[in-house]
């Protein structure tokens, strides 16, 4: 990162909706700089903050890297500023291929840049410190790893890079906590197409973050919080937490760390600490999403970092206030709901008692906790974050309660619907299509796929299957290839396709199997809800919906296959009926071969 002298101080902002931009803002507009703030949806609620100019909404990196790159060099070449800040890996990345690299832009060196922001170059840079790692392998693009050898679950299963892009398009992949063979199989077959994958043994204990600024390796500026609720519950982002003295041991692992890389800039470590013993987990090379609790700690790294840049020297971190206590409204209301129904009994899920969690927010009435964002003198941003909230939440709420009597509906109206589209006169002369729909095409769609298609005359129907997770070529679990196997379908050569609008205007019925998948289909392609069935709809349980079997127990999954089996064959028999006859000269396949599918399917009932 490059020294950049004192000029007139106008600053473009980038990534209003993560945590951190309500924070860098309130610190940079206080301190006299002119923010203009860019984000991707023009529902931020940093953008309410009084001390932004401007607010600009750019196209998601994610989506095109190049309309997002193009976006900004349009800008920066009609409008200048004195610095450009990007806070989420999001566009970081992306904005490194700027060429050339604009005056301002707040970017970490090249030459360090790998260290941090390579989850495999920082482990390996660890070992090289002397600093304490979990247990991990590194499998790679193309590897055919033994999973077998994986016996001491659980583990975290994750890419090097916590964002990929393929070409164009940019994958924000979350990591997973694998509890078994199969988990473990299906996390690596899906993360694999997307570059080297890292399996980490779990570590128990607290994570506790410590944040620093730094100047070619030396640490200028320190903090530490300890993370009190986590979202998810398997671990992840602090929603509620508190600030801690910095542990003398955090902080000389930290510095090793940095002075290593020859770090300049900001930059968060992460830690699990388990009383003595403690395990690095990653460096977050940018701003991090607790940002507001530092802040309010009276540690204030986004101005401190402009003077920095700015050869001013940063204020002193010691002595800042510990025992603070900050939450984010909307994600930790996620955190107390999903916190609320989670087993308590799961040593893996960091779950807290009611009681614990009702009489924290006492600490409201000692001054104690504070919400992340607020302030008396700039209170809007966190007013229109708790609006939106609540408004979602409501909206929750209506959704279920449509949800409810859609579910009630389904069956009469899917028997219906499927008399109604048999009666098109085409199918008199070309086949029926049937797309069969689930969330990941390893399972249930696949599952059904095969059986229609063995108990259906191939000249009278095709058949194909998808889901609607994008990543695509991934394997069925091993535990559920053995179940279905019993049913006669062999699903090993199977892998996962996503659903396209070309496949849903190919499809004369669209055959789903709970009402995520019916939601989801209606926002993918609204006009295909009219050709949708529910597969449910033709069991004898009469719910209308077929779960998910992945992650089940065998006795559940075991009866969510005899229930497809059963639903798929009644379907099958009302299809066989109404279609006419395969037209002369047409090749029908074996008929015998046929019907006798059909009786091997009703027999299995």
């Amino acid at each position: 990162m490059r020294q950049i002298p004192a000029s007139p101080r106008k600053i473009l902002v980038l990534d209003a909706e993560c945590n951190a931009a309500t924070s860098v803002v309130q610190s940079l507009g206080r301190a006299g700089y002119g923010i203009v703030l860019g984000g991707m949806s023009e529902m931020a609620f940093s953008f309410h903050s009084r001390y932004v100019l401007r607010t600009l909404v750019y196209p998601s990196p994610l989506e095109s890297r190049r309309a997002f790159l193009s976006w900004i060099s349009h800008l920066l070449a009609s409008e200048p500023f004195d610095y450009v800040l990007p806070l989420s890996d999001v566009t970081l990345y992306p904005l490194r291929d700027l060429d050339p690299r604009p005056t301002g832009l707040i970017l970490p060196a090249d030459e360090s840049f790998e260290w941090f922001f390579d989850k495999a170059k920082t482990l390996e840079m660890a070992e090289r410190c002397g600093v304490p790692i979990p247990r991990t392998r590194l499998l790679s693009p193309g590897d055919r790893p033994d999973l077998g050898s994986f016996s001491e679950f659980p583990y975290f299963v994750k890419l090097t890079r916590s964002k990929i892009w393929l070409g164009d398009r940019g994958y924000d992949l979350e990591a997973r906590l694998v509890k078994n063979p199969a988990e473990l199989s299906e996390a690596v077959s899906g993360l694999m197409p997307y570059g080297p994958v890292l399996v980490q043994s779990y570590e128990p204990g607290e994570g506790v973050g410590v944040e620093l600024l730094c100047d070619r390796g030396e640490v200028l500026l320190s903090f530490a919080h300890q993370r009190i609720h986590e979202y998810p519950l398997t671990g992840g982002g602090s929603t509620y937490r508190v600030s801690i003295p910095v542990p003398p041991e955090l902080l000389s692992a930290s510095q090793r760390l940095v002075r290593e890389a020859g770090w300049t800039g900001v930059a968060m470590v992460e830690f699990k600490k388990a009383d003595e013993r403690f395990s690095l987990m990653e460096v977050n090379g940018r701003f991090w999403g607790s940002l507001p609790l530092s802040r309010r700690s009276g540690v204030d790294f986004p101005r401190s970092l402009l003077d920095m840049l700015e050869g001013r020297p940063p204020k002193p971190s010691l002595p800042y206030r510990t025992g603070v206590r900050s939450r984010r409204f909307s994600t930790d209301l996620s955190w107390f709901k999903r916190n609320l129904v989670a087993d308590k009994r799961d040593p893996y899920l960091k779950t807290r008692p009611l009681w614990t969690t009702l009489a924290e927010y006492g600490g409201f009435l000692t001054g104690r906790d504070h919400w992340d964002h607020a302030s008396l003198s700039d209170p809007t941003p966190l007013l229109k974050e708790i609006g939106q909230t609540l408004s979602k939440n409501a909206g929750d709420v209506l959704r279920r309660g449509k949800g409810l009597l859609v579910r009630k509906s389904v069956p009469f109206r899917s028997r219906k619907k499927l008399g109604r589209l048999l009666k098109n006169p085409d199918f008199q002369r070309r086949p029926l299509h049937i797309l069969v729909v689930c969330y990941g095409n390893i399972c249930r769609s696949p599952f059904v796929e095969r059986l229609l298609k063995s108990s259906l005359d191939p000249a009278r129907v095709e058949v194909q299957s998808c889901g609607f997770i994008e990543r695509e070529g991934r394997q069925s679990p091993e535990d559920y290839l053995f179940a279905v196997l019993e049913k006669g379908i062999d699903l090993s050569s199977h892998r996962s396709s996503a659903v396209t609008r070309e496949r849903i205007r190919w499809a004369d019925l669209v055959l789903l199997m709970d009402y995520r998948n019916w939601t989801m289909l209606k926002d993918f392609d609204p006009g295909a809800e009219s050709k949708s069935l529910w597969l449910g709809a033709f069991g004898s349980s009469g719910s209308g919906e077929i779960p998910d079997p992945y992650g089940k127990r065998p006795e559940e999954m075991a009866s969510i296959i005899e229930a497809m089996a059963e639903a798929t064959a009644h379907l099958s028999a009302e299809i066989s009926a109404s279609l006419p006859p395969a037209p002369a000269g047409s090749s029908p396949g074996d008929r015998s071969k046929v019907l006798s599918a059909k009786s091997s399917l009703a027999g299995g009932r």
